[in-house]
């Protein structure tokens, strides 16, 4: 017969209960991590993008503005954003042909870990190629 007055415990369910404290412990580990490396991988794309538009704003004026025009405006622009192109001058590429302007660049960014005085690790590194081809 069971008795309701003394409840039985189970035994086995004692012995794992340091299991939720290391799931906790190490969502909490994975998630900071997802949210450092998020927080610098972020800007790369939103530059890029941004990028990538000022390049089709400066293709849509191309029949009014020189290639040198649109260069030095584009070279400003990614000193402005801070994108490491490590030549503007030859990283960005303007072509013209039968009404049609073309504007590239590509830069590298990289995804490191910086652990002070000097030392870092690189982890990734992300290629960007902005590309845009216009009518004018």
């Amino acid at each position: 017969m069971v008795s309701l007055l003394k409840p039985k415990y189970i035994t086995s369910m004692k012995s794992q209960k340091g299991i939720g404290s290391f799931a906790i412990l190490l969502t909490l580990l994975i998630g900071g991590a997802a949210y450092i490396a998020g927080r610098q991988i972020f800007p790369f794309y939103y530059y890029y993008y941004e990028f990538l538009g000022q390049m089709e704003a400066r293709a849509r004026k191309a029949s009014d503005e020189t290639d040198e025009q649109i260069k030095t405006f584009l070279i400003q622009r990614a000193r402005e954003m801070e994108l490491p192109l490590a030549n503007p001058e030859s990283d960005i590429s303007i072509y013209r042909q039968d009404n049609k302007i073309i504007i590239e660049a590509q830069y590298e960014e990289v995804f490191y870990v910086d652990f002070g005085k000097g030392y870092s690790w690189d982890l990734w590194y992300f290629k960007f190629h902005p590309r845009v081809e216009l009518k004018y």
